[in-house]
């Protein structure tokens, strides 16, 4: 089989919950380069009159960056996002395919230096372009078991967390984050958004970890939802950009986050966020979120 042929395939494969639910058309892919479209879905939309949401096209992106890995390798070895930096030149229109491209420039030592970009399909401009390094792994030891995880962090849950329905509202009208179905809480005074885990959200089926692009967009919604909660807004705000560290592998189990605004500028916003499963202290990622302000 070629490896276009095995790409495409791995994202047909409904052993995999997360990449079947992308329904990727047009792949195509070379030695460290892959390219895909990302059909619109009302399902996968951003609200009304909006287009695919970014939590969608991050997901993508973080997946093909990593086939790009291991097309550059020439092998299949443990891989994972170390960071990732996002930069949004504009929205997608309504109704719009978008076309993810992504290559892995060079691996030095055990870092793989990869970049990405998302366009719209019918005109071709730009509406996203990407960043990231990945670090290889050594291969994992065989462990008998498809799905068994070599890590498996100690579960937290909120102590005398105060559920608030409020949030709803604000995410009623948007597909994407009622796909992903985040609960708002209230513990210390400060807004937790607990993910309840599902098949869906894990990015390799062998360590059963949750993918990147789940994290970063948990972390999106922690970041948003805690600038509407303090800006009583009506309507969610969209990030300009965003970086990411990812610092703990994750396990198959209920990931949390939180977000708290560094800078509150007359043109700009700095939201820091975090997403954990063992304890606040601990984050398995951090991020941070540029917003412009509505003024």
């Amino acid at each position: 089989m070629t490896k276009s042929g095995q790409v495409e395939r791995s994202f047909k494969d409904n052993s995999h919950p997360l990449f079947s639910l992308l329904k990727l058309r047009d792949v195509s892919a070379g030695v460290a380069q892959v390219r895909a479209c990302l059909p619109y879905l009302e399902s996968f939309s951003d609200g009304a009159d909006k287009g695919l949401a970014k939590g969608w096209s991050i997901i993508t992106l973080d997946t093909l960056l990593g086939m790009t890995v291991y097309g550059r390798l020439q092998e299949t070895r443990p891989i994972a996002t170390i960071d990732l930096a996002v930069d949004y030149l504009g929205p997608p229109g309504k109704g719009a395919d978008l076309i993810c491209e992504a290559n892995c420039h060079d691996i030095k030592g055990n870092i793989a230096f990869v970049s990405g970009c998302v366009s719209e399909a019918r005109d071709g401009h730009q509406i996203a372009k990407v960043n990231a390094k990945f670090i290889i792994k050594n291969p994992l030891k065989p462990q008998g078991k498809r799905g068994s995880s070599q890590y498996i962090p100690q579960p937290w849950e909120l102590p005398q967390a105060e559920l608030c329905p409020g949030f709803e509202k604000l995410k009623s009208n948007v597909p994407f984050a009622r796909w992903l179905n985040p609960e708002r809480y209230t513990f210390d005074g400060n807004a937790v958004f607990a993910l309840e885990f599902n098949d869906n959200h894990i990015g390799d089926p062998y360590a059963r970890t949750v993918h990147g692009g789940i994290l970063t967009s948990l972390m999106e919604t922690a970041a948003v939802g805690t600038l509407a909660i303090d800006k009583n807004a009506k309507e969610l705000a969209d990030p300009l950009s965003l970086k990411v560290q990812f610092l703990r592998p994750t396990g198959a189990r209920d990931t949390y986050a939180s977000a708290s605004i560094i800078r509150d500028g007359k043109n700009i916003i700095i939201v820091d966020a975090r997403a954990w499963q063992e304890s606040p202290d601990k984050p398995a990622a951090r991020a941070t979120f540029l917003f412009k302000t509505s003024n």
